[in-house]
């Protein structure tokens, strides 16, 4: 688990140092499918709290009910790049805590990736976060 946490956390970091420097302009363009920066970060930190709570659950025993995780539903448009980062923050103090979950018990699935452990539901958050980090940086790059 702690090499879990490890890459997660670096990923969080990327997500950090990747947001930062960008001007409000930056965090609004648009991909293709009209997700800016500011949509895809707080995508990504829903993603990560809700991935949390059903690793939570598993790690308690507890398998959550069905819709604990919403998928495909963008961030706020108009959130701010201070909100962001605090939600990054948030989200590192969530990690912080989860090296202690056990990596067996029961499973839930994901919409796409089948049944995963509390485990497998923290390295889902890495796996994601990376996914749209690559997307915005496209973004920036104007692919």
């Amino acid at each position: 688990m702690e090499d879990i946490v490890a890459a997660v956390r670096d990923a969080k970091t990327a997500l950090r140092l990747g947001l930062t420097p960008l001007a409000d302009a930056a965090l609004r363009r648009a991909d293709a499918n009209g997700w800016t920066i500011l949509m895809l970060v707080g995508h990504t930190l829903a993603a990560d709290e809700a991935a949390h709570r059903v690793a939570r659950s598993l790690a308690l025993g507890r398998v959550p009910e069905a819709g604990a995780i919403a998928y495909d539903v963008p961030g706020d448009a108009n959130a701010t790049k201070d909100e962001l980062l605090r939600g990054i923050r948030a989200s590192e103090e969530r990690l912080a805590e989860a090296s202690v979950l056990a990596g067996g018990g029961p499973t839930f699935a994901h919409r796409d990736l089948g049944p995963l452990s509390a485990r497998g539901w923290i390295m889902f958050i890495g796996v994601h976060d990376a996914m749209h980090l690559h997307q915005a940086a496209a973004i920036i790059r104007g692919r």
